[in-house]
């Protein structure tokens, strides 16, 4: 572990210690389940330290004593060694004496948990400038109110999690930022359902201080991230978002989630972020950034985030159907085409490729209908066909449980095949119990042809961003130097 101080960001992410002010003995209370998740890692490793924060970790409690094994100091002022990083666990009208008392004895980031600003009116407003009167008096750094904490991955089986998630998601390339406290919380909890596997997870609350366009840069520079997601429903900053998220584009696909989008989103803002409720003209054009892609529901987030952190981004978007069942056959063509995506008719030579396989008798169009007797030879058999047409860009795997579907082995199939395919391949898998047998070769599965098709337009999206990047690089590059 890195034992030098910390600079910027890093404070939150890679800190040398950690104190929990307000840590609990009660089970029940956020300051215990923080605790906990720093002390294990997550609450289902305990009581194993192999995965916990491996620094020092400071509770924070007037009582004293021990807690998890650790001693209890009674006040911020007896806070003692190399603790750059600071969880607030205590009511909000308390947290900016104790962030000034922690930031005076060397704590240089500080997460604010306290939420109930927005319903406080002038009080609360007030007490938001005060953390923010303390973060520029002070130079440390504040997340939050009203945020859940965050979670990262360190060296190793290392977890940092100053937080209190529930649970510890997959393991994987995704760096996601939430403005809700309530969605970062969702998202970590359904991930494994999902089949998303997250590397960070950061709750930003009220944005006192740190705001969205900072760790956009700081996570992009992250090796272990190939993918950004972002809930949004406020920016302090908008022009400042704009020019951070065109730079981070322009390396790694960033998803938004834009929340508040319509008339009824918007005035339910007020009640629980303290925003005014009305459209923001800003936010609208600070989001139309031609890198990002921005969705307005959690289903096509979750798809966006999965398809573009397993498959590459799509040459087009034309796209080649293959199935099972003729039913889903016409189901899959209508959220293709919903998508804004092109169920492509094949050319000759892939039709009579299509023919010797199923047959002269057989429709050879797509979608490719296999009909319920398709076994696994046959399936991958199909998607070759599909993949190495030249009028293909992007498949779509939708298979329903029938009883010759055989899901061992077809997984057994596409794995090897997966990894001399050049085009991406999403699958929905319909009435299977939610094994994600694909998953471990990165062939990304959904519930539904809907949220596969929004997969797909995500990477649709991206290769287009890509290729219109390129082009213009080469006519910058043609133009004469003075």
């Amino acid at each position: 572990m890195n034992r030098d101080r910390p600079r910027g960001l890093r404070a939150f992410f890679a800190p040398r210690g950690v104190a929990v002010v307000g840590a609990s003995h009660a089970p029940s209370k956020v300051g215990h389940a923080v605790l906990r998740n720093l002390r294990f890692g997550g609450g289902e490793f305990a009581p194993d330290l192999e995965r916990g924060f491996p620094g020092p970790i400071v509770p924070v409690n007037p009582k004293g004593g021990e807690l998890l094994g650790l001693e209890v100091v009674t006040r911020v002022s007896k806070i003692e060694g190399p603790i750059d990083l600071a969880v607030f666990c205590v009511p909000a009208g308390k947290v900016p004496q104790a962030l000034d008392a922690a930031a005076r004895r060397g704590i240089l980031a500080a997460i604010v948990l306290a939420g109930g600003t927005a319903d406080m009116g002038v009080a609360g407003r007030r007490l938001e400038e005060q953390l923010r009167g303390v973060a520029r008096n002070t130079g440390a750094r504040v997340l939050g109110p009203n945020c859940t904490g965050l979670f990262t991955r360190l060296d190793g089986p290392r977890l940092l999690s100053p937080s209190f998630f529930g649970t510890v998601p997959p393991e994987g390339p995704i760096a996601l930022i939430a403005q809700s406290g309530a969605i970062a919380q969702a998202l970590v909890n359904s991930a494994h359902d999902h089949g998303l596997g997250l590397r960070h997870v950061i709750s930003l609350g009220d944005k006192v201080d740190v705001q969205d366009d900072e760790l956009l840069r700081h996570v992009v520079r992250d090796p272990g991230v190939s993918v950004i997601g972002l809930h949004v429903e406020s920016l302090d900053d908008p022009r400042g978002f704009h020019a951070a998220a065109r730079e981070v584009s322009a390396v790694k696909p960033v998803v938004v989630l834009h929340g508040g989008h319509t008339s009824a989103g918007m005035r339910a803002t007020q009640g629980h972020e303290g925003l005014f409720g009305v459209r923001d003209a800003s936010l609208d054009g600070a989001l139309r950034q031609p890198g990002l892609h921005v969705v307005q529901t959690l289903s096509e987030f979750n798809a966006a985030l999965l398809a573009l952190s397993t498959q590459p981004p799509a040459r087009g978007k034309r796209v080649a159907i293959v199935t099972n069942g003729g039913g889903t056959a016409v189901l899959a063509a209508d959220a293709v085409s919903r998508a804004g995506l092109d169920v492509v008719p094949f050319r000759q030579a892939t039709v009579g490729r299509l023919r010797d396989l199923l047959g002269q008798g057989r429709a050879s169009r797509n979608p490719i209908d296999l009909r319920g007797d398709a076994d696994a030879a046959r399936i991958e058999q199909a998607l070759e066909i599909a993949s190495t047409a030249d009028e293909v860009d992007a498949l779509l795997l939708v298979l329903t449980a029938q009883a010759t579907t055989e899901p061992e082995a077809l997984a057994a199939r596409l794995g090897p095949w997966r990894q001399r395919a050049d085009k991406p391949l999403l699958v929905a898998s319909i009435g299977f119990a939610r094994e994600r047998l694909l998953a471990r070769d990165g062939i990304p599965e959904f519930a539904y042809p809907e949220t596969a098709a929004a997969g797909l337009a995500a990477l649709v999206a991206r290769g287009a961003f890509e290729r219109r990047t390129v082009q213009v690089r080469a006519a910058e590059e043609e133009v004469p130097k003075w």
